[in-house]
């Protein structure tokens, strides 16, 4: 525990083995939560935007709809052959609104002069949309590894003093400051000589609100008052808290107040135990092993990786996850409406085979009847006159075709 006057009256403490000041626990105000999101990409619009562009897409669905219904159906290629035809349906110049607005081809083309102007005016709107969405998606992209160590407003937050940042609550009354209390900042607080501290502890006798009992109670507040509420607390409490996820919080230590830490000792007991202690801390210091117990707990155990770029990296998977999630859904949408057209092209098809049947059916029923005297007679027989047995007729001085070719050439 931190050594004070008060304490040591009552326990004797080792040699100090680490060292502790005053921290100010505050929000992030360069908080990229929203970065590191699932649906990082929609934040580059705000949801009113996108709410009206939804509205407008669909306004100009049901417009191009109407419009092309009285003045003439757009031209639009009906297969990949190359057919051309003409429909209006309101199906069609939806998916030419969607297409428009992805900057794609859909086959569909106004004939009008209203309907093309309409048109060229949904698609002015379209990309300037699209140019504001890339350019808006790619400043939240160009965050690099030094976000935290190299940004200007963050690294002079950092710097600035307790009591600059206490004088400006007593002066503005913003940020409300709390401490923790019971507790050492409290007790040097309201015990301080300095008048910037005893206007401070006039405030937080005044608002016993302030006066935070639970730690974890005083974090809460911090995160959620979006800089309005700032906690003061031991910066190596500080310094944990601002490694835990969320990973919204920093902390600006005192680089003038400081105070030891070690370990109690009873009085009453052995006095050689307080200096075997203290020996083991200093040979502990000595070969690295409170060096190493620090970075472990507070350095490696980080749940907030090289200052948020481990968390909020704009290239890993967790942020484009959003997107995946989208087209899941819309493949678990297409699943659905596929088993519901191929379920009714089923049962089409087995309407059609069972009217096909009926309709045999009846066309077996619909066949004329035969007299009945023809009932009880065989079938006719088809007689086929036998063919002639034809011979030729020869002489009996027949010659060959070599004969009859010499006799004609010789004949004049």
């Amino acid at each position: 525990m931190a050594v004070t006057g008060k304490r040591q009256r009552v326990v004797d403490f080792t040699d100090p083995f680490d060292m502790v000041s005053f921290s100010v626990l505050m929000k992030n105000p360069n908080s990229i939560r929203a970065a590191s999101s699932m649906f990082f990409v929609f934040n580059a619009f705000s949801v009113n935007v996108w709410i009206c562009i939804l509205v407008s897409a669909l306004l100009f669905s049901i417009l191009f709809h109407v419009m092309t219904k009285f003045t003439g159906a757009p031209d639009s290629i009906q297969s990949a052959s190359g057919i051309w035809g003409r429909r209006n349906v309101i199906t069609m110049n939806v998916w030419f609104a969607i297409g428009s607005s992805m900057m794609q081809g859909t086959g569909v083309f106004p004939r009008s002069i209203s309907s093309r102007i309409l048109t060229g005016a949904w698609w002015f709107s379209t990309t300037i949309f699209t140019c504001l969405f890339i350019a808006s998606l790619t400043s939240q992209l160009r965050i690099n590894d030094s976000i935290r160590e190299h940004n200007p407003q963050l690294s002079q937050l950092k710097a600035m003093s307790l009591e600059s940042i206490i004088l400006e609550s007593l002066e503005r009354g913003w940020p409300k400051v709390g401490v923790l209390y019971p507790g050492i900042t409290a007790n040097f607080i309201q015990k301080s000589s300095l008048l910037l501290y005893k206007r401070l502890s006039a405030v937080l006798n005044e608002n016993p609100d302030l006066k935070i009992a639970d730690r974890e109670e005083g974090i809460r507040r911090v995160r959620e008052s979006d800089g309005g509420f700032i906690l003061i607390m031991e910066s190596t409490d500080g310094d944990y808290v601002t490694r835990q996820k969320p990973c919204d919080l920093i902390a600006a230590h005192d680089p003038y107040s400081y105070a030891g830490y070690g370990i109690a000792v009873s009085s009453v007991l052995d006095p050689s135990l307080k200096a075997n202690i203290s020996a083991a801390l200093v040979k502990m210091k000595k070969d690295g092993t409170l060096g190493h117990l620090h970075r472990k707990w507070w350095i490696e155990n980080s749940q907030c990786k090289r200052e948020f770029i481990q968390e909020t990296s704009l290239g890993s998977l967790h942020s484009f996850s959003g997107i995946l999630c989208v087209v899941f859904a819309g493949f678990l949408v297409l699943l659905i409406i596929f088993g519901i057209q191929f379920s009714r092209r089923i049962q089409d098809k087995e309407s059609r085979r069972h009217q096909l049947t009926f309709d045999d059916m009846n066309l077996d029923n619909r066949l004329p009847t035969p007299p009945p005297e023809l009932l009880n007679q065989p079938p006719p027989v088809l007689n086929v006159p036998e063919i002639e047995n034809r011979t030729l007729s020869a002489t009996s001085e027949s010659e060959s075709f070599k004969d009859f070719f010499d006799r004609m050439r010789a004949e004049p």
